[in-house]
């Protein structure tokens, strides 16, 4: 039998700061994680701790694949990710 999500997750994954914000019983909160090994593991971190199982959290990520500009090179400001997609679970 599913459990019931107790918390919604959208995940903004970006090349410099991940944005995270999580709606449930109580206001949105929204944070920001490093893109380094420390940031993703104080993100997964905090997200365990948001509910007592983890298929109680439902989450969404969001990642945008790097442009070229008009000279063919890339984009100063581009997400990394695996081009651009959307994954849930």
């Amino acid at each position: 039998m599913d459990t019931e999500p107790l918390v919604f997750v959208g995940i903004d994954w970006a090349s410099t700061e991940h944005q995270v914000c999580l709606t449930g019983a109580g206001d949105p909160v929204q944070r920001a994680f490093a893109y380094d090994a420390g940031g993703i593991g104080a993100m997964v971190d905090w997200l365990g701790a948001q509910a007592e199982q983890p298929n109680q959290v439902r989450k969404s990520v969001h990642a945008t694949a790097p442009r070229a500009d008009r000279s063919g090179s890339a984009s100063a400001s581009r997400r990394h990710g695996p081009g651009s997609a959307a994954w849930s679970g």
